[in-house]
């Protein structure tokens, strides 16, 4: 949008890149799947607790434990009613990732957010896309009323000839009559206009982040010139300049991450255990003893109810779904460009004829009015010929706002090195450079 050399295009480009909440929630669950990425980390990493545990029971309920009822304590006196233990243990367990099977489960992860950072990026871009098209759409409804106006103007003036040759008898009340006809169409035509204008007024406003009741956004009052046209490179640039594409790729290599952590399942799972602290025991007095523990333990699954087939065989679906969406993506990127390219080079083509058009009609007006003035022809050419000429005025303008339009089309189609810092902005809104 640097190449339009438009402060307010650029101002409205940079404010939307910081408040649109489209681009707000993408950014969200870029964080959300950071965080996820965050959890698949755990499976790598030792587990520590610490567990504190307190129980009651009937002192007979100790005896029976072991067969039989405890009569007295060895002491002459009557057994307590209750017994009391506890423990305090820091226990810690690690899952040894001996076939890697956690280390690509974490991988998919950070493929994943990294997958869910090209979807911001393709939001961001598309939004800069939005962006122009409502600001060029807003530049085009302000230019194209200021066009109706000379031309209700031009007809204004038009009829008062017209109603001065009809009071000297060199017009007929006909001529006046299809004049004021003229003049009253054109001069209907400005409050659809209007509404026009300030529809788009508000599309840029909620672009941009912005209630669509306030102060419309600062444009242009005229389309600016086209830019030089972009290299397009090739195909497989697109790979690397599509964030979109990138994202799809991305998301092909987690899959096959997955795949492989799934197979990686029917492996027998090592872990190592310990733990240390504290335990009592409490009848008529109080004793305590530290202990602690370690061990190996290996776990090799047998069957699952077919869970880990069931695994498996999804995971290399989801492989194969990735691959054939990042082949479409791929094509209709390629498509995209062509479309876009063949679009804005017929658009050029029209516009010069458009132009050529314009001023045959222009020529046309002149002449015919001349000879009207003349008296050599009647009032029907002239306004045939005015009719050719204001339609000639706004098919010039609106075919150059086509030009500007298949322009941008044919930036997001071709994304650009750029296109990887858009939508990098924190989650705050704040903007980043």
């Amino acid at each position: 949008w640097l190449l339009f050399s438009d402060a307010d295009l650029t101002s409205a480009i940079e404010t939307g890149l910081a408040n649109n909440y489209d681009l707000k929630t993408a950014a969200a669950r870029v964080v959300l799947a950071e965080a996820s990425s965050l959890r698949a980390l755990a499976p790598l990493l030792p587990q520590l607790t610490a567990d504190a545990s307190a129980q009651v029971a009937p002192f007979d309920a100790l005896g029976f434990q072991f067969g039989g009822a405890i009569g007295d304590t060895g002491q002459g006196g009557a057994p307590p009613s209750v017994f009391y233990t506890g423990s305090a243990l820091l226990n810690a367990r690690w899952q040894l990732d001996v076939w890697g099977q956690s280390y690509l489960g974490q991988l998919a992860a950070r493929l994943q957010a990294r997958a869910t950072e090209g979807d911001r990026a393709s939001v961001a871009l598309a939004l800069t896309n939005q962006i122009g098209t409502a600001y060029f759409d807003v530049v085009f409804s302000k230019q194209l009323i200021a066009v109706v106006k000379e031309q209700i103007a031009a007809n204004r003036r038009l009829l008062e000839l017209i109603e001065l040759r009809f009071e000297r008898g060199d017009a007929t009340s006909v001529d006046v009559l299809q004049q004021k006809q003229q003049y009253a169409a054109r001069a209907a035509e400005l409050p659809p206009l209007r509404a026009q204008l300030r529809a788009a007024q508000q599309r840029l406003a909620i672009l941009v982040g912005e209630a669509p009741s306030r102060t419309p956004p600062s444009t242009a009052s005229k389309m600016p010139a086209l830019p030089p046209p972009p290299a397009l490179g090739e195909p497989a640039d697109l790979l690397e300049h599509r964030p979109q594409l990138k994202a799809a790729l991305l998301r092909l290599e987690a899959a096959d991450a997955q795949a492989a952590q799934s197979v990686r399942s029917f492996l027998p799972a090592v872990s190592v255990d310990g733990n240390a602290g504290w335990q009592f025991f409490r009848a008529t007095e109080t004793n305590e003893l530290f202990v602690w523990g370690a061990g190996v333990t290996v776990s090799l699954p047998i069957f699952k109810g077919f869970d880990n087939v069931g695994r498996v065989r999804e995971a290399r679906a989801r492989t194969n779904e990735s691959q054939q969406a990042l082949n479409q993506t791929f094509l209709l990127a390629v498509q995209e460009v062509e479309g876009a390219w063949i679009n804005e080079r017929e658009t050029r083509a029209q516009l010069a004829l458009v132009g050529e058009q314009a001023k045959a009609a222009q020529a046309a007006l002149d002449e015919s009015e001349s000879r009207y003035l003349s008296g050599l022809t009647d009032y029907l050419n002239v306004l045939t010929a005015l009719n050719a000429v204001q339609g000639a005025q706004r098919g010039e303008l609106q075919t150059q706002r086509g030009l500007l339009g298949a322009r941008l089309q044919l930036y997001q189609a071709l994304g650009g090195p750029w296109s990887q810092d858009l939508g990098s902005s924190p989650p705050d809104g704040g903007s980043k450079k």
